[in-house]
Order: structure tokens, then C-alpha cells, then sequence
């Protein structure tokens, strides 16, 4: 089953002109990248600064309160009750901690490893392994520091109006529901003028899985995210590893080369950014 979710994020899967014109433009940045001079930090607009900043005290209480209790734990059974109940002085010790991974841009090795489950969509083949929905548990010492990521990636995307109006998946004060009643009062109107309304909705095959890391980092440098934010991201979704769990039993190791965890905190995030 591991071989088959890692399989899921081949670059095989590509079409055969998406691989070229990958292949080109990941040799233009690297030409590109021996050739053009880093971005001063001096240079960078001032909302651009804060994204970059080191996190406060209040951001990490904030990110931790969000957290939902009763969730599974990833490898190193750390759950978010633990973090909860910690003194001040502890989470100030895992403040300095993540502040530290902030400035460097390189995430432990331990948090890049996911244990997968394996979860069966109704009505499909039970011995089928794509009839399975991987969720992926990843520590929860990163998933508190990528809340406090996505608390400002919200704020600098909302800020700077860099979210497509029609954007509700993932939204404060936003939700599917607005669709919905949109799409009911197009009908309803199309009803009172004696016209027709035409649906098309698109379900896309194995998005979180089939992310294109080098495209989604170039989209979120056109954005104007750089310095920690993007080093971070960059380094995320970079060397990712999986193993399956079924019961007491745990597969091989699989490296996956594309995509991004599902149950992941930034996923979403990441996925908003690739369909733009």
C-alpha cells in the first residue's frame, strides 16, 4: 500500500508535455540562479517584513489553542493536550526552538516522515489500494509551527487581496455554503426569466498528491513571499518520506517526489496557491 501512495506522486504520472515543459523551466531557474543576485532583505515591502519575522510568544499560544484536541499523534506521540498544558517557561524553550528553524529554513528530518492511515472511501474495492484515503500524521510540534505559518500567510494573502474573490474553501467568514446559496440564486433567477442554468464541476484527481513543488514555489514568489516564509515552505514539501500503518504493522520507507500531506495544516494553503 505504500508503494501505491508513493506511485501517486511519480512524476510518470505527469502528461508527457507537462514533463517537458517542466524540464525547461526548471533549467531556466537554475540558469537564472547562478546568475542573478539575492534579494537584500532591505528590499522587501514592509508587509513582506512581518511575514518574515521572528514568532512571538502570542503567536504560539495563539496557534496552540487552535489546535483540536483528540487527535492522533504523529511518530513521536506528542499530542496537542501535552502542549496545552505546558508552563510558560516551556513553550518560551519551543518558541526560541521554532524561531531557530524560522532563521535557518531547514525542518528536522523527523518532521518530513509521515505515518500514513489508510482510510476506505465509501463503495470502493477494499483490495483495491486506490479505493484508500491516506492521512497523513506528522508531528505536532510542526503542525503548531505550521498554524503560526498559516495564521500569516491568511493575513498577508487577505491583506493584499491576493485571493481570487471567489476563494471560499479555507476562508475566514467563508465556507462551501456560499457556493451553494450563489448557485441557488443563479437557478432561481435563470427560473424567473424563463432561461436555463449549466453546472460543470470538476473533481481533480490526486491534487494533494500531484503537486509540482518547483511550479508552487514560483507562483508563491510571484506573490511577493520570500526569506523565511518561502525557505520554509521550500524546505517542507522537500525530501518528504512516508511509511503505512495497519494495525501494529508499519510498511517500508517510501520517498515521495511531488505533493503535499493530506491532514496537514499548510496543505490547503498549498493547494489554493497551485490551482491560481
Amino acid at each position: 500500500m505504500a508503494q501505491a501512495f508513493a506511485e501517486n506522486c511519480r512524476n510518470k504520472n505527469y502528461t508527457k508535455e507537462f514533463l517537458i515543459n517542466k524540464e525547461k523551466f526548471e533549467n531556466e531557474v537554475k540558469q537564472r540562479a547562478n546568475t542573478d543576485v539575492p534579494e537584500k532583505p532591505e528590499s522587501m515591502d514592509m508587509p513582506s517584513k512581518i511575514l518574515n519575522e521572528e514568532f512571538t510568544y502570542s503567536e504560539l499560544v495563539s496557534a496552540v489553542a487552535q489546535c483540536k484536541n483528540s487527535t492522533s499523534p504523529g511518530e513521536d506521540d506528542i499530542t496537542y493536550e501535552m502542549l496545552k498544558h505546558l508552563p510558560k517557561g516551556s513553550l518560551e524553550v519551543i518558541l526560541k526552538f521554532y524561531n531557530r528553524i524560522w532563521e535557518a529554513g531547514t525542518l528536522p528530518k523527523a518532521w518530513k516522515h509521515a505515518i500514513v492511515l489508510p482510510f476506505i472511501k465509501p463503495g470502493k474495492d477494499p483490495s483495491n489500494a486506490d479505493s484508500y484515503r491516506p492521512i497523513a500524521l506528522t508531528s505536532a510540534l510542526c503542525k503548531v509551527m505550521e498554524r503560526m505559518i498559516t495564521n500569516r500567510l491568511n493575513w498577508y494573502l487577505e491583506k493584499n487581496k491576493l485571493l481570487n474573490p471567489m476563494q471560499t474553501g479555507f476562508r475566514k467568514n467563508k465556507s462551501t455554503l456560499d457556493h451553494i446559496m450563489r448557485l441557488q440564486s443563479d437557478i432561481q433567477n435563470s427560473i424567473n426569466h424563463g432561461q436555463y442554468t449549466a453546472g460543470v464541476f470538476l473533481d481533480f484527481s490526486k491534487a494533494y498528491d500531484m503537486i509540482w513543488k518547483n511550479g508552487l514555489m514560483h507562483k508563491i514568489s510571484k506573490l511577493n513571499i520570500s526569506g523565511n516564509m518561502y525557505n520554509f515552505i521550500n524546505d517542507f514539501l522537500s525530501e518528504r518520506k512516508i511509511q503505512v500503518k495497519v494495525g501494529d504493522s508499519l510498511s517500508d520507507t517510501q520517498e515521495l517526489e511531488n505533493g503535499t500531506p493530506q491532514g496537514s495544516v499548510i496543505s490547503p494553503f498549498a493547494i489554493s496557491y497551485y490551482d491560481k
